[in-house]
């Protein structure tokens, strides 16, 4: 819903509600067995709102602020989780001045888990709380041609208190093409299950091996470096191009400390620990084209090289070792999509994506080629019917082997309908 308050205020509502069933594998671990593989159906629902204000404060002084609330329910095996958000934002753009435009801002937000658990995992019920400042200044060095742009964030969480998140953008464009660079500092938060599970993820004769997030997890670091060329020689044509360097520091996986282990129940419990004990890094490029071919057509395509690297840090052994080798080869090298969008008459609509994956180093995971589709068609003015189908070529592929929680899915060919109506 939007609405028009006054010619300075403009307010939005948006709100939504899902249910969803889906099917799920994995492995319940128990001392003195082997581990036992179960399937079960997930369920998940939820409902959010979100509130938008936009507001000319002064003449060029622009406030925007939003509220999000969000309430979602999650049952799986072993455990149910309903959970509670609200987020807040807002941002400040003051009038430009000696070729500044400066904009100031911050955020809120608070997340609360009532958790179920049972006799296979345990977490503690939780509340997370985030909240930021940021200041941002954009100074044009040369009118319409060089533009630099920089930004401070400030951002405070309850693993590690204050944390400095900077960037630095520079765009140098001249008229259907342009060029940029950028660098910036950004964190990942820790999640509830990183720091907070207890659960059993293998068992042997009298041991069981216990995943165990206790608290001693801490934001993951990325710093990155960005190059892009930008060229649009006319309105129908885009390229973009992108070539990237990421260093990464102190990526969460697990470690095992058997000098820690414990007698419970006449088994013995081997802890395995939710950690930042991986460094990394990864280079690549990212290529983008979109094309109007004519009215009745749009194409686009995109190519993606990526290469990482990690390695153990500060704790070097045989189990992290072999996670930075998953976390090395569980990626493939390269990716692309070819796609195009077909006016079939004028309320009629086709969409065709095709894309490809190199292999998985990792798990054996075979390069795969997948074609989703899309039939639209629009009735009447604010009305549109739609038919998707997805993963076409096939009726299942495997994309990944397992997780944290020793589970593994596959791709499945799926169909759905979908029905629209704005007004």
């Amino acid at each position: 819903m939007d609405w028009d308050a006054s010619h300075l205020t403009q307010v939005s509502l948006i709100g939504n509600a899902y249910r969803v069933k889906e099917g799920a594998f994995g492995y319940l671990a128990k001392a003195g067995v082997a581990n036992t593989p179960f399937i079960r159906n997930n369920n998940y629902s939820g409902s959010n709102m979100l509130l938008h204000l936009d507001h000319e404060v002064l003449r060029d002084t622009q406030l925007s602020a939003q509220l999000y609330v969000d309430r979602s329910r999650m049952e799986v095996a072993h455990f149910s989780e309903t959970r509670d958000t609200l987020d807040t934002e807002m941002q400040l753009d003051l009038p430009e001045v000696f070729r500044q435009s400066i904009s100031v801002g911050g955020g809120y937000r608070l997340s609360r888990a009532d958790i179920t658990n049972s006799a296979v995992l345990q977490m503690a019920d939780t509340t997370n709380v985030l909240y930021s400042v940021f200041i941002q200044d954009d100074i044009a060095l040369i009118r319409d041609r060089l533009k630099l742009t920089g930004g401070l964030k400030a951002e405070h969480n309850q693993y590690s208190g204050w944390e400095m998140q900077p960037s630095l953008r520079a765009i140098y464009s001249a008229g259907q093409w342009g060029l940029w660079a950028a660098a910036s500092r950004t964190l990942r938060m820790p999640n509830m299950i990183e720091n907070g599970i207890a659960l059993d993820v293998k068992a042997g004769p009298g041991y069981v091996a216990r995943l165990i997030g206790d608290g001693r997890m801490r934001p993951e670091q990325v710093t990155a470096y960005e190059v892009g060329l930008r060229l649009h020689p006319h309105d129908d044509l885009l390229f973009q191009a992108t070539a990237f360097r990421m260093f990464y520091k102190g990526v969460a996986d697990s470690y095992q400390n058997t000098a820690a282990a414990f007698v419970e129940n006449t088994y013995l419990v081997v802890p395995v620990y939710m950690a930042n004990v991986l460094d990394g890094n990864a280079r690549g490029v990212e290529l983008d084209l979109t094309w109007q071919a004519s009215s009745w057509i749009k194409l686009k395509g995109s190519f993606t090289h990526l290469r990482s690297h990690y390695m153990p840090t500060p704790i070097n052994d045989a189990e992290t070792r072999y996670s930075a080798y998953v976390l090395t080869e569980q990626t493939p090298e390269n990716r692309y999509h070819i796609g195009t969008s077909i006016n079939l008459a004028g309320d009629v609509e086709l969409d065709l994506n095709f894309s490809h994956w190199d292999r998985f180093n990792r798990d054996r995971v075979a390069r795969y080629n997948r074609l989703d589709a899309r039939i639209g068609w629009n009735p009447v003015a604010g009305v549109e019917l739609s038919l998707v189908g997805k993963n076409l070529l096939q009726a299942t592929h495997k994309e990944d082997l397992e997780s944290t929680l020793q589970a593994s899915t596959l791709q499945q060919q799926s169909y759905l309908f979908k029905a629209t109506y704005r007004y």
